[in-house]
């Protein structure tokens, strides 16, 4: 069994330059029960771009965390895909649109 959770936070703000919005996006993945198999890379990709990526990883828990500077008022759909070392991917999704102040 492995479970992907995606977190989105976004916080927008408004000053003399414009709006600008701190995307936040937590990701894990985690496997349980299967004996003897390990995730051997996560990545995260937001609107079809690689924000992050784990490289060769050997691990049952993995954990990670990024904040990014984003334009207010937009779509952002994340994706987390993680590889596993028995040959299988798994993916998980999330979406968020940043608030206009």
């Amino acid at each position: 069994e492995i479970s992907i959770p995606i977190r989105m936070l976004g916080e927008s703000a408004r000053d003399q330059f414009g709006c600008r919005s701190n995307l936040t996006i937590s990701y894990s993945a985690h496997i349980t029960g299967t004996a003897n198999v390990t995730l051997t890379r996560v990545i995260l990709k937001v609107n079809n771009e690689s924000w992050a990526d784990s490289g060769v990883i050997s691990l049952r828990d993995y954990n990670n965390s990024l904040t990014r500077q984003v334009p207010c008022g937009q779509t952002f759909n994340a994706i987390a895909i993680a590889n596993t070392s028995d040959g299988r991917t798994h993916q998980s999704t999330a979406s968020l649109t940043t608030s206009v102040p």
